[in-house]
């Protein structure tokens, strides 16, 4: 492949500076090199802003990592070019000028940026390179020293500077070549730039230490045209190498980390000759002068050569301790790789070589102490296997791995994908390392998305892949990059081909350092899945002869069939299915036919090779009676003891018919043959997607009314008829379209869809009518509710909405007929957030008891309390008793919050007899209401004798108040514990007479010591005669039975002379008090008696303090 060239690719931009550049050193060199002595110096400090200018411009272009390296040096080669042109090069021994010593300065830079390259080039191995330069070099600088240095700088013929300046050059220049020699000779790729670096280094070494030496000589062949040039040419040289080393394209990659090699990562690689023997050299120079000089006798150092002697040996020792450390770090890997070698080589399967590799590749980042994500994917004919460790899927940096199991189908596609993909980019990078390709990027599945060079966007560098296979972890998959995390970086080790590959997510210099550790795992691993391969095909060539046998004897059809369509083998179990007629050299179409043998034909004409299919097939032998087969089509081909297609033919025909079966009794209802609730809900799913402004989908819920009473009295025979019967009215009356369903037990369903401008008809028979219907002597009646979708709405928030409207219905009498009103959704909604806030206020204590006096008529006197429970809420409003008591009952609540109620207002009334006992005024009794579930629990009596016993209240001052329709089972549990109750001492109140069953036998056989007269009744008192007289009777009844009468709802002074008139005892109402706070409650005991409100009071009421209502609640003071 030809080679772009150097600009190819490079932006607009950069290229038109570059131009720029090109057409400026035109200009200079022209001027240099034809002009006079000032010209000539104008020219070459303009050359050397022009080399800074120039390398700025490739490090933009080339864009590398770490680009503070690369602008240093660029700085420090326009320095170092402005001061190679001074006055000696043109025979005048001056002093040094501002431009020599300006140019030292250049030095510091370039080795610091020298030093940046190899930190980032020679991960964990940069130290031991600048020693390994800096020993090289401090030798070489010896002996120059002795021999170069010490014979001219004891000669005091120049000044001290001039002296000086001659020697830091070189000794700069020694220091540039040698960290650049150490990078050369480091393992890893030497790419251009690098050998361009070295070149120009070499230029200006020689060209400095040449200059020196005549300086120090006082020389002056130098004033010749030839001499000039040689030097100027040198310098020229140095500041062309190094701007071409910023502009190739491998000025990118410098600053990369080379990753160390499987052979550097053992821990014999430190004392292989290659590295150790520059040490050896380099410790040897210092000896071997001295005693060259001593046998002289001329050995005169001076006072630098003891301190650079000093310093090489000092760096030596330090270098050596650099290799033990290195060393120990290579023992500790070995010992990893070993363990996970080990583990490796007892792995019996894929899943456990990919949980060793990541274990051991997990355990060489732990040991490092570095963040790492690791992920193993191996596959295999079972599919493929992941292996997880470290941080992986977001988790802790300690997680081992385990066997997987092989994925699911689509699962291990899509990952064989990706390992195909990954695994041969990362091949095709180690292979063509440097080489610039248009890269092959990954979308979200992991599939390569070709993406053609684009002009102006950079060279041609691999932005995925580079040095060692560490790739960008965005650039990755998809799939695969979530699962690694954050590092940005990540290691990629391919196994066996493209079978499998090792993924760490790790810092890039980590994954540099143990790039070689990382090969040596995944070739162990390699090994380890290709003695597993070996050892499976041991196994499955073992088992062809038991596995022929099986064919031959297994109760499918296998048919082989060749690329021509012609059978050339035939089970023995054909015969079950095509009969005794030969199939062997007969034309498929004869034997399947001509559909099914086409669809095998398509496949024979694609030569690629084709997965599995199954198919269903009815096959006719000879006429006979079809058969239902499952028909799985394989292709063998590229089988060499096949050659063509594998037809494997499974009789199902009795299994589909028993499907069949089996479907229809799962959507059919076996006593009326309507769809059942499953097929009308998939249907009512398919019908509401045509709702729209113009269309509607209305769905009529119908039920028996009083069904079970049918089934009860009349039989399920007869039940049963009378389903069908309405099954078969109802089905004879449907619109066009309509369907019908039987939902339930007694319930069905009709689904109708109409357009929006016509109203749903209800077929005969359904909620609406005015007479039922009868099935034999059996009359029967329907509740039922239609609801009717909107757009948006879905099949079971239309359903829901009938249910709904349909237990409306009930609730509401048989034969009702109801439309959804979105009310009752609300109603519903309502219901249940005060069911769950019911369970949250006994949870915490949020009722509230409030107390209502019960007063004699007579005196005013106060004779009790009733307690009454309240819900008070967060923002200040009371919820009464009406609209949670029945909740409460309905759900069971009932039986905690009477509980409550009994042992709070117990406590109560003993708190305020203790104070009235102390008054010397007489107890009062508290009056509690009690429900029918608390009145039918067997433990009833208990809870309120511990109530008593726990609050220290007399049994005689307790009133349970119970209406008379919780006492309807008479014969029952509540009867028992009432005369529990009343032995005890407990008194008992039949409270609301008159508004239940008002039966006279009540009184007779309840044990009751109150009677408390509705408020509806007091109400027509004694303004209505007949109201009036239904009272006075009441109360003489009462009172004939002697039983204690409590009226309720007294509301005016009227009412309470009339009532006292006819016997009643006590009174309850808002003329005396309404419901109040146990603080307000508490005063009023205290004061003993209820004063009337002004104006309230009649004449008898004379010597009454007419004083206003809320007088009592004023102390007594």
């Amino acid at each position: 492949m030809r080679s772009p060239s150097l600009l190819s690719g490079w932006p607009g931009r950069e290229r038109r500076l570059l131009g720029i550049l090109a057409a400026v050193l035109v200009v200079i060199l022209a001027v240099f090199f034809s002009s006079s002595d000032t010209l000539r110096t104008t020219a070459w400090f303009a050359l050397s802003v022009w080399t800074t200018a120039a390398m700025v411009v490739g490090i933009r272009a080339n864009r590398p990592p770490y680009p503070l390296a690369w602008y240093l040096l660029a700085i420090s080669a326009g320095l170092l070019t402005a001061s190679n042109h001074t006055d000696f090069a043109y025979a005048r021994h001056t002093l040094p000028n501002f431009a020599d010593w300006l140019g030292l300065l250049g030095y510091p830079l370039a080795l610091v940026g020298l030093r940046l390259i190899m930190k980032h080039r020679l991960v964990g191995r940069d130290s031991s390179a600048t020693l390994d330069a800096l020993i090289v070099v401090f030798a070489g600088a010896y002996a120059a020293w002795v021999y170069l240095v010490v014979p001219y700088y004891q000669d005091g013929g120049e000044p001290w500077d001039y002296r000086v300046i001659a020697i830091l050059d070189p000794l700069g220049d020694l220091l540039l070549l040698g960290m650049l020699l150490r990078l050369i000779i480091s393992p890893g790729a030497r790419n251009a730039a690098l050998w361009l670096l070295g070149a120009g280094s070499l230029f200006q070494t020689g060209a400095d230490v040449v200059e020196s030496v005549l300086r120090l000589n006082s020389s002056n062949w130098f004033g010749s045209h030839v001499g000039n040039l040689l030097l100027e040419l040198a310098w020229l040289m140095f500041a062309a190498c190094w701007v071409a080393a910023s502009l190739v394209p491998s000025a990118h990659s410098l600053t990369r980390p080379v990753a160390e090699t499987a052979r550097d990562a053992l821990p014999t690689a430190w004392s292989r000759p290659p590295r150790i023997s520059p040490l050896v050299l380099a410790a040897l120079v210092t000896p071997a002068i001295n005693a060259v000089e001593l046998a002289q006798g001329s050995l005169d150092t001076g006072w630098a050569g003891p301190v650079i002697g000093l310093g090489v040996y000092l760096m030596i020792l330090a270098r050596v301790a650099v290799m033990v450390r290195s060393h120990r770090q290579a023992l500790a890997r070995e010992s990893i790789l070993l363990a996970a070698s080990e583990g490796l080589g007892v792995a019996a399967g894929r899943g456990q070589v990919a949980a060793a590799l990541a274990d051991g590749a997990a355990g060489l980042f732990a040991g490092r102490s570095a963040a790492h994500a690791v992920l193993v994917a191996v596959d295999g004919t079972e599919g493929v296997r992941v292996a997880a460790a470290g941080a992986v899927d977001g988790g802790a940096g300690d997680v081992r791995a385990h066997a997987p199991a092989a994925l699911s189908g689509p699962d291990s596609a899509s990952w064989r994908k990706m390992l195909t993909r990954v695994c041969t980019s990362a091949i095709v990078h180690a292979a063509e390392d440097d080489v610039p390709y248009s890269p092959a990027l990954f979308d979200t599945d992991g599939e390569p998305e070709v993406r053609p060079a684009e002009p102006g966007s950079g060279p041609k560098h691999h932005p995925h892949f580079h040095t060692a296979n560490v790739v960008h972890t965005a650039d990755l998959p998809l799939p695969l990059a979530r699962r690694l995390g954050p590092p940005e970086h990540a290691g990629v080790v391919p196994l066996d081909g493209a079978t499998g590959m090792l993924v760490v997510a790790a810092a890039e210099e980590d994954l540099a350092v143990l790039g070689g550790a990382l090969e040596i795992l995944g070739r162990q691993a390699s090994a380890a899945l290709e003695r597993i391969a070996l050892s499976q095909e041991i196994t499955r060539r073992d088992s062809e002869a038991y596995f022929r046998a099986l064919v031959q004897n297994t109760s499918d059809t296998i048919l082989i069939v060749d690329t021509g369509l012609t059978v050339r083998y035939a089970s023995p179990s054909s015969t079950g299915l095509f009969g005794g007629r030969p199939l062997r050299d007969r034309p498929l179409t004869e034997v399947v036919g001509k559909v099914y043998a086409a669809e095998v034909a398509v496949r024979a004409a694609d030569p690629t090779p084709q997965p599995p299919v199954r198919r269903d097939w009815e096959i006719s032998a000879d006429g006979g009676e079809p058969h239902e087969v499952e028909a799985t089509i394989a292709d063998l081909r590229a089988e060499p003891t096949v050659g063509g297609f594998v037809l494997s033919l499974h009789d199902v025909t009795t299994a589909r018919g028993l499907e069949r079966t089996l479907q229809r009794h799962a959507y059919r209802d076996p006593l009326t043959d309507l769809p059942n609730r499953l097929a009308f809900i998939r249907g009512l799913e398919d019908a509401v997607e045509l709702a729209s402004p113009s269309v509607s989908v209305t769905v009529m819920l119908l039920d028996l009314d009083r069904f079970r009473e049918i089934n009860d009295f009349h039989g399920r025979e007869a039940g049963d008829e009378v389903l069908r019967d309405i099954a078969e009215r109802i089905r004879s009356r449907l619109g066009p379209g309509d369907v019908l369903a039987r939902t339930g037990g007694d319930e069905f369903a009709v689904l109708a869809v109409r357009r929006s401008d016509e109203a749903p008809i209800l077929p005969i028979g359904m909620p609406g009518e005015d007479k039922p219907f009868y099935v034999g002597p059996i009359a029967v009646t329907t509740s039922g509710a239609v609801a009717t979708c909107t757009v948006g709405a879905s099949g079971a928030s239309l359903l829901a909405d009938a249910e709904m409207t349909l237990h409306a219905a009930r609730g509401a009498g048989p034969n009702t007929w109801r439309a959804y009103d979105p009310r009752l959704r609300a109603d519903l909604a309502r219901s249940a957030a005060r069911r769950s806030g019911l369970d949250r206020a006994l949870a915490e204590g949020s009722f509230e008891l409030y107390y209502q006096p019960i007063v004699w008529l007579d005196d005013g006197d106060i004779g009790g309390f009733e307690a009454l429970v309240r819900w008070p809420q967060p923002d200040g409003t009371i919820i009464p008793p009406d609209e949670f008591i029945p909740l409460a009952e309905a759900t069971g609540q009932i039986l905690p919050l009477g509980r409550w109620i009994l042992r709070t207002a117990t406590d109560q009334a003993a708190r305020w007899n203790v104070t009235r006992l102390a008054q010397g005024v007489a107890p009062v009794k508290i009056s509690v209401n009690v429900s029918a579930h608390q009145l039918r629990d067997p433990g009833f009596p208990d809870e309120v004798g511990k109530a008593l016993t726990d609050a220290g209240l007399d049994p005689a001052f307790l009133m349970v108040e119970a209406t008379e329709s919780s006492l309807i089972d008479r014969a029952g549990t509540a009867l028992a514990n009432l005369r529990t109750l009343t032995r005890s001492g407990v008194g008992v109140s039949l409270d609301d007479f008159g508004t239940g069953y008002s039966s006279l036998s009540y009184l007779r056989d309840l044990p009751v010591n109150t009677l408390k007269i509705d408020k509806a009744f007091v109400d027509g008192v004694p303004d209505e005669p007949r109201q009036t007289a239904l009272v006075k009777g009441i109360i003489g009844i009462a009172k004939s039975l002697t039983l204690m009468v409590v009226a309720e709802g007294v509301e005016t002074s009227q009412q309470r002379r009339a009532l006292a008139r006819m016997g009643a005892d006590l009174g309850q109402g808002y003329l005396y008090a309404r419901p109040m706070r146990v603080d307000e409650a508490t005063k009023l005991m205290c004061a003993g008696h209820v004063k009337l409100p002004r104006g309230m009071a009649g004449p008898e009421d004379d010597g009454e303090d007419d004083a206003d209502y809320t007088d009592y609640l004023e102390d007594d003071s």
